[in-house]
């Protein structure tokens, strides 16, 4: 395939060159690349070298951070021109990563987004600014927005033509909530994106709310704590220190848990796609007072693989003390409000008698 929306350029119509991105191969990408740039007006040979004196590209380069292509409109000559002159004075080039860096600031990268429907949608690309020391320090905010991102979270490692690999986290919920709050304790400005419910020819695609941030710090942070790309059947239970351990249980739990009511009693499932996460969270939640529980995968037996294991309090004493274990003393920016809601308004439902002996 020549690429996963196109079966040729939209250009030229060929399949022998590369395709770079909207539809068209690298001659034709470059060729509408050097158009645009070259689209203002250009004044008299010589009033350019007038105007592009040492100083004055300096100023307009280094410290105002204009891009090749700007200054050429000022100067009324191409961004070749530009770049000959700075490096004739000797003025130190950006690199890529430089130049996209203030491309982004500027909101000058921008694609068109089609969905599924056709309908097209222009994306401004954004820099992302968020915490740098958020996943480089324990916190219980930190574990619990872990804990996310065990569910329902997703790490991808993106390698362009050139070798460069970029980590991108993206994260997505039906629920406005969590998003909003996973993106709030980390000081994170990305934008929240809305997938509306899309219906497929044997699957149907839910409602969601949804970010991606590709940064290369936070993938390196997050495979140190135990992440790995396309996760979900393979992972392993990171080394959670004890302090901050039912604040990553609640982050399971908000993510891809449950609780519910079963003929009047109140039970809780927290869940995985992978057996030994399953366990190793099984016998961590043992050694914090809890019954070690039978790893059931009974509601998955009419499918040829179990895609999900959990393990289930059902007990009103379990399922007390694990509403205990995770929401005392616990601020409500790291708890999922609809959740906990369910439990306080069954609270009849975890008082019971113990018995004399």
């Amino acid at each position: 395939m020549w690429s996963r929306k196109f079966k040729k350029c939209i250009s030229c119509g060929t399949t022998e060159r590369k395709h770079v991105a909207k539809g068209l191969c690298i001659k034709c990408y470059t060729l509408q690349t050097e158009t645009r740039h070259k689209e203002h007006k250009r004044y008299k040979r010589g009033v350019a070298d007038s105007f592009l004196t040492k100083e004055k590209l300096y100023e307009l380069y280094v410290e105002k951070g204009m891009s090749l292509t700007d200054i050429g409109k000022l100067a009324g000559c191409t961004r070749v021109n530009v770049h000959y002159k700075l490096k004739k004075f000797g003025i130190d080039t950006r690199s890529k990563t430089e130049a996209r860096t203030i491309a982004l600031d500027s909101g000058k990268i921008r694609t068109i987004r089609i969905d599924n429907f056709g309908n097209e949608t222009e994306v401004v690309y954004q820099k992302i600014r968020y915490n740098i020391q958020f996943f480089k320090e324990w916190s219980a905010e930190m574990t619990y927005v872990l804990g996310l991102i065990y569910t329902d979270g997703n790490l991808h490692i993106r390698k362009d033509k050139s070798g460069y690999e970029l980590g991108i986290l993206s994260f997505g919920q039906k629920d406005k909530e969590l998003v909003e709050k996973f993106l709030n304790l980390m000081d994170c400005d990305a934008i929240i994106r809305f997938k509306e419910r899309q219906e497929f020819a044997n699957t149907t695609s839910g409602e969601l709310y949804y970010f991606s941030i590709g940064n290369k710090d936070i993938a390196n942070d997050l495979i140190n704590l135990g992440i790995t790309p396309n996760k979900s059947l393979d992972m392993k239970f990171p080394e959670i220190p004890e302090k901050y351990f039912r604040h990553f249980v609640r982050g399971l739990f908000d993510g891809d848990g449950s609780v519910y009511l079963d003929r009047n009693t109140l039970r809780v499932k927290l869940l995985s796609g992978s057996l030994d996460f399953i366990k190793s969270l099984n016998i961590r939640m043992a050694n914090n007072g809890f019954a070690l529980r039978k790893i059931d995968t009974s509601h998955l037996l009419k499918e040829s693989k179990p895609r999900a294991y959990f393990i289930c309090y059902s007990s009103k004493s379990s399922v007390k003390q694990f509403y205990e274990f995770i929401y005392n003393n616990t601020s409500e920016v790291i708890y999922y409000t609809r959740k906990k809601l369910i439990f306080d308004n069954n609270q009849d439902k975890l008082k019971y008698k113990k018995l004399n002996r």
